[in-house]
């Protein structure tokens, strides 16, 4: 019998499917509501980081140079924001574990640890700031600042924990029920929820194949209500069982994950439950004659490692309400080199969906010079990452920037470009190019 690698792996109508059409110098992809910037403060290395974000964010850098620390920062305070939401029956408060297991060990006692994030809809912006502090007179020695700012018509701005001592992440619940305008409200709510939809993930080949579920998902018939996002898990070890439980209970969101999963691959066809073997079985048409069977059925560890991934990321952009921002260490991991650029067109094609409110975008890390290359046309979406260590601290820079002077005094080739709407310069070079680059040690 053959196997899922013997199959082409993946396969996109670029008839119907223009690459560049998902790339993101279209600025209708994400002009309508995206997070656009955070500036991290004293998160770990991160003494002060800031990054624009695009559709789709790429980080590069060396081990140990602050990429993981950049997501988990934005993870963390992801976390509190969630911990903060009023229908949620858990404790708001901050305590010690919040901070000082991830304050900045050079820090000044002083300094706060923090995150901005700034986040458009439409013709409005949110701003959001999150600190947290060393605060003696309070349990566990932590308190927290939260601000809102939205600057629409009338730029409005609420506050808690500046003018009293509080370790409570009560500024939604103020929100809520501020007596502000309506707008005011709804932007805050929607920032809110977009913000708490926030999810990272390190996706492993060993957990996504096997059937390692927490909760017997598919026993609990009433249950309508899985959290799939929170369930897959970050190295996604609860992919099958999750699966099946659309399959069952969550036909539209099953129905999308076939549109994608064949996008990927055409021949795929769906999966089953082998209750005998306790399997789950993936269909793949493979147009073979001669034979009765319809379908070829492989067991998931006979699929390949890249496979089980893209599903794992069909699985979440399929949802209803998919993440909204999903944050992806080492992207490249299990897929052969030459099958990059068809993972990546897929991961643009997702950040394109007509609904713009629910379309996810992403911040990858890559080791990878073939997942660079696939930005060769967009180096304003790629950072590089270095840790300075005389002060234990990530440098994150972007790449067209960085790259600007080096084509500008002709060491490296390639082409600058000016966007006539923002005045800010991109850097265009050929793959080759960067490559070497990459070989040479200049970058990545």
């Amino acid at each position: 019998m053959p196997t899922i690698q013997q199959i082409k792996f993946y396969s996109i109508d670029l008839e119907t499917i223009s690459r560049r059409s998902f790339i993101p110098d279209k600025p209708e992809v994400h002009s309508i509501l995206m997070f656009k910037k955070f500036t991290l403060r004293n998160y770990k290395t991160h003494r002060l980081t800031t990054i624009e974000l695009n559709a789709v964010t790429l980080l590069i850098g060396n081990n140990s140079s602050g990429k993981t620390n950049l997501l988990s920062g934005i993870q963390h305070f992801a976390s509190l924001v969630r911990r903060g939401n009023p229908a949620s029956n858990s404790d708001a408060n901050v305590r010690s574990s919040d901070y000082f297991s991830y304050k900045h060990r050079l820090a000044a006692e002083t300094d706060p640890l923090s995150i901005e994030v700034l986040w458009s809809n439409k013709n409005s912006e949110v701003i959001y700031t999150l600190e947290l502090y060393t605060n003696n007179n309070l349990p566990g020695n932590v308190g927290c600042r939260e601000k809102i700012t939205v600057k629409g018509t009338e730029p409005q701005e609420i506050e808690h924990g500046f003018k009293e001592d509080t370790q409570s992440l009560d500024l939604r619940k103020i929100c809520e029920t501020s007596s502000r305008s309506e707008d005011m409200q709804k932007m805050t709510d929607l920032f809110f929820r977009d913000f708490a939809t926030t999810f990272s993930y390190h996706l492993q080949p060993s957990f996504l194949k096997g059937y390692f579920s927490e909760t017997n998902l598919l026993e609990r018939e009433s249950d309508k209500s899985v959290k799939i996002p929170v369930r897959l898990g970050y190295e996604g070890r609860n992919l099958i069982p999750l699966i099946l439980h659309i399959k069952e209970k969550e036909e539209r969101i099953f129905s999308r994950f076939l549109v994608l999963m064949r996008r990927l691959n055409s021949s795929f066809q769906g999966v089953r439950w082998d209750r005998g073997h306790q399997s789950l079985i993936w269909e793949f048409d493979l147009g073979r004659s001669g034979t009765d069977r319809l379908v070829e059925e492989f067991t998931s560890d006979s699929v390949s490692d890249g496979f089980v991934k893209a599903a794992a990321l069909a699985l979440l952009v399929s949802l209803q309400n998919p993440p909204a921002l999903i944050l992806m260490e080492e992207i490249e991991n299990g897929i052969n080199p030459g099958n990059i650029q068809e993972i990546m067109d897929w991961i643009w094609q997702a950040t394109a969906s007509p609904d713009i409110s629910k379309t996810p975008q992403f911040i990858l890390t890559t080791h990878s010079p073939s997942v660079l290359r696939e930005f060769h046309n967009h180096l304003d979406c790629v950072y590089t990452t270095r840790l300075q260590k005389k002060g234990f601290q990530s440098d994150v820079r972007n790449l067209s920037q960085a790259l600007d002077t080096l084509i500008g005094i002709g060491t490296v080739e390639g082409e600058v470009f000016t966007d006539t709407n923002t005045g800010k310069v991109r850097v265009e070079m050929p793959k080759y190019q960067l490559a070497d680059l990459w070989y040479s040690g200049t970058i990545g």
